[in-house]
């Protein structure tokens, strides 16, 4: 049988200890806010996701080649393959959009995805961008110890920011979820958030372990597509069963699998970097491949999804089809 080495053990705990510490983030400090129906607390985590994923991947890239930050670039690795996969979640992309189609009809939904793919590249290009303004700092004090700190200044800055405004009392809440699902417990308090928050943490470094595995499996950007496509099959599965009955939809175990185990599965911060990368590169056809391939399958499962919710299977795959195109569907559902 073949040994485990201690550089990976070491690997897979710093991996996981970044993924629970962006968990943290997003079940403690994250503000709720939507605007117009769309929620954009999941949104904006997508995009400063992209934008970290923009600025980690270029800085990543120039250390891995200098033998002496090579550790730098290992690092810059960690987070994007720990931190940024679990606080990113593109399943919640896709459902949110379909959610957003079944509500107010096919416009509005078109209209919020491809300002939400526009959205994600852009902030990524910006992380770059931000990454090639950084690099010459970098080359002026490549002598001096605390050039090995300008990477996470961004991230000490947010945290500093929210930790701020968590004790200030701008956020309320510990685990910010003013309808907590079910879970077997009489009394809610503080130790049902340590539970509630805990479980997530479980989750996400497990689906974050399995989404690093799934990507490392293939080759860019197939990887990637492959993360998504699970992830969003696991979720559009989740929903039938809960459909059927065999579960709780409000139940925490069951909401938990969807956004921590299952979001951490998926890829959107490291698909909206290749997808740059590949327009960088004048592959622009296979970036708009890339696109399309992946939020359109996605997108069309979980509209599938909820018109099974609504409808059963009294309507055939035709009808679906048919009435999904000419928005007709949704006005008899309201």
């Amino acid at each position: 049988t073949p040994r485990i080495s201690m550089d990976s053990l070491r690997n897979t705990l710093h991996v996981l200890v970044f993924s629970a510490t962006a968990e943290c983030i997003g079940s403690c400090f994250m503000p709720t806010m939507a605007y117009a129906g769309v929620d954009m607390t999941g949104l904006t985590m997508n995009f400063i996701g992209a934008f970290f994923e923009g600025y980690m991947g270029v800085l990543e890239g120039i250390y891995s080649r200098n033998k002496k930050f090579h550790s730098m670039g290992t690092m810059c690795g960690f987070v994007r393959a720990g931190f940024l996969s679990t606080f990113t979640n593109f399943p919640f992309v896709a459902y949110h959009v379909a959610e957003l189609t079944a509500e107010h009809g096919k416009r509005y939904g078109f209209l919020v995805l491809s300002l939400v793919l526009l959205a994600g590249v852009i902030f990524s290009a910006l992380g770059r961008r931000f990454a090639a303004w950084v690099l010459p700092s970098l080359s002026s004090h490549q002598h001096s110890k605390s050039v090995k700190l300008i990477p996470y200044l961004p991230f000490v800055a947010v945290l500093i920011v929210i930790t701020s405004l968590t004790l200030a009392g701008a956020i309320e809440g510990f685990v910010h979820d003013p309808f907590d699902p079910d879970w077997p417990l009489e009394h809610r308090g503080r130790w049902f958030d340590i539970q509630e928050l805990l479980l997530a943490v479980v989750l996400s470094c497990t689906g974050c372990l399995v989404g690093n595995a799934l990507g490392d499996s293939f080759s860019v950007p197939w990887g990637s597509w492959v993360c998504n496509c699970v992830s969003c099959s696991l979720i559009a599965a989740a929903h039938l069963y809960g459909h059927f009955g065999y579960v709780k939809v409000s139940n925490l175990l069951f909401v938990k699998f969807i956004a921590s185990f299952c979001g951490c599965i998926s890829a959107y911060n490291s698909w909206t970097y290749e997808t740059v990368q590949l327009w960088q590169a004048r592959r622009r056809l296979f970036a708009a491949t890339n696109v399309m391939m992946t939020i359109v399958p996605a997108y069309m499962l979980f509209l599938g999804v909820r018109f099974f919710q609504k409808y059963g299977w009294s309507y055939t795959l035709y009808n679906f089809a048919h009435e999904t195109l000419s928005g007709n569907w949704v006005e008899k559902a309201n």
